[in-house]
């Protein structure tokens, strides 16, 4: 198990100040109550875990846009997809084109999926669950939103093995709490959640676990200067494509953000983080990172921007990495009905060996109708392995999700993807000619109940043909239902 590094204290001590500093900055508590209520939207845009190689990512309901988002290359970045996320009714476009448009909150890089267990209302790195309820707390603008899940899932192949596969039904019993302070429009905004998902098996008792999930945003605005704190914590427990097992972790996140509007038209952004990832038995690791952009408006509907990032990643057991990104991006709210966001550029990465290679994101959300939403990711992203010493892995995928509200408060989801993992060393010696392909299938209707009731369920198909030294090829299916409560 590897110790957190000293360049994640570098990064965590100032966050820790600006947050401890942030009462300072906050107006005397209000003693009228504040609403500051968070329209429901989808929970999440495509969480993945960024170890596996290619699976549930695309699993999430079709109403969340897949957000396209920068490189990381660490094995494991962002929660796994939940298996149940509900496929709440569809957000507007503006909603979905926020989403989209995001291009780092948190760790946003939607790595290589993974196969989730953990059900529930535990939002990904990136994304903090909005809640429609809630309750504020008397003489004060902090609003508190407890919630819960309660799951009962069917797996035909809880190992992800090829042949003698195991399969086994689990519950999960997922509460949380979560919190904001300052309305929409306020100076001083913050943003938490904490989710722990109870993880109970009838057959194999081993695979019990406690998946936590916490997460904070911290966000305080200037005329033309926003800062921005980023938090996070995850232990993790399920399955993923790139270990081809079930596998334990913690994920530590935190980072730095900040954007300074130049005039009208133009501004700067600046991010700085660190990501840490301490697995069970396998390859631990850790990422440092910053990154800049120049943006323009050229148009009410068009930002354009080119940025820069340099980057160093340790993994365990493999040599020392750098790398460096030449990136563009833009944004087009295209119409009411349509969102598009994409980057694209080039990465030169530096090891024992040097690679160059493209990297891409393209991220569409699409309404053709009131009742009707269409979200398409396309990308390339690079990652490193927490199961094979001295490789990364190269993923190029397309996910495709559909959203239809069939009656009021009924919906239905179909979500369907593909995704080509080809492996390289980065380490001379080493034989890397792993190659996977995944494809997966994902439906499901959603029900609201009532304002504090969500009811979903799915069946989901999914099949990684892999080959090359450590190859991980199964075939799964799983079949579930979900109870989702606000209080």
């Amino acid at each position: 198990m590897s110790h957190i590094p000293s360049r994640f204290i570098v990064v965590v001590s100032p966050l820790l100040l600006l947050a401890s500093s942030s009462s300072v900055l906050t107006a005397p508590p209000a003693a009228a109550k504040e609403e500051g209520t968070v329209t429901p939207v989808a929970e999440k845009v495509l969480n993945a875990d960024a170890d596996s190689a290619a699976a549930d990512a695309a699993v999430t309901p079709a109403i969340q846009p897949a957000a396209p988002v920068e490189v990381l290359k660490t094995p494991a970045i962002v929660a796994e997809p939940e298996p149940l996320a509900p496929a709440a009714e569809a957000p507007k476009l503006s909603t979905l084109a926020a989403q989209v448009q995001a291009s780092r909150s948190l760790a946003d890089s939607t790595p290589a999926p993974a196969a989730a267990d953990v059900p529930g209302m535990m939002a990904p790195f990136g994304e903090i669950s909005n809640f429609s309820l809630g309750h504020t707390v008397p003489g004060s603008k902090w609003r508190l939103y407890p919630h819960a899940g309660i799951s009962g899932i069917f797996d035909d192949n809880i190992y992800l093995t090829e042949n003698n596969k195991t399969s086994d039904f689990y519950f999960a019993l997922s509460p949380g709490l979560g919190a904001t302070y300052g309305s929409d429009d306020a100076r001083l905004q913050v943003k938490a959640d904490y989710t722990a998902s109870f993880l109970a098996f009838m057959d194999h008792s081993s695979e019990d676990a406690v998946d936590q999930n916490a997460l904070m945003r911290v966000t305080y605005t200037l005329p033309k200067l926003t800062l921005g704190l980023n938090l996070g914590f995850q232990s993790l427990s399920g399955a993923n494509i790139d270990v081809g097992d079930r596998v334990r972790r913690q994920i530590y996140y935190a980072g730095i953000t900040s954007s300074y509007a130049l005039d009208e038209k133009f501004s700067v952004d600046l991010d700085v983080d660190e990501t840490v990832a301490d697995y069970k038995g396998l390859l631990d690791s850790n990422e440092t990172r910053i990154q800049t952009w120049l943006n323009y408006q050229a148009t009410g509907k068009l930002n354009v921007g080119v940025g820069i990032t340099g980057g160093f990643l340790n993994v365990q057991e493999s040599p020392d990495q750098t790398y460096e990104e030449l990136l563009l991006r833009a944004r087009y709210d295209a119409t009411g009905k349509l969102s598009i966001y994409g980057n694209a550029g080039v990465q030169v990465q530096q090891s024992d060996v040097t690679d160059v290679a493209p990297v891409f994101a393209i991220g569409v959300a699409y309404s053709p109708l009131a009742k009707t939403t269409i979200t398409v990711d396309i990308h390339e992203r690079i990652y490193g392995s927490a199961a094979l010493e001295g490789q990364d892995y190269r993923a190029t995928g397309i996910m495709v999700g559909l959203n239809q509200e069939l009656w009021v408060n009924v919906s239905a989801f179909l979500n369907a993807g593909y995704e080509n993992t080809a492996y390289y060393a980065v380490e001379k010696g080493i034989a890397a000619d792993r190659e996977d392909h995944y494809v997966y299938v994902r439906v499901g209707p959603d029900w609201q109940v009532r304002p504090w009731w969500r009811l979903s369920s799915f069946y989901e198909f999914s099949n990684n043909s892999s080959s090359g030294i450590g190859n991980r090829p199964f075939t799964r299916n799983r079949v579930g239902i979900q109870a989702n409560f606000e209080f």
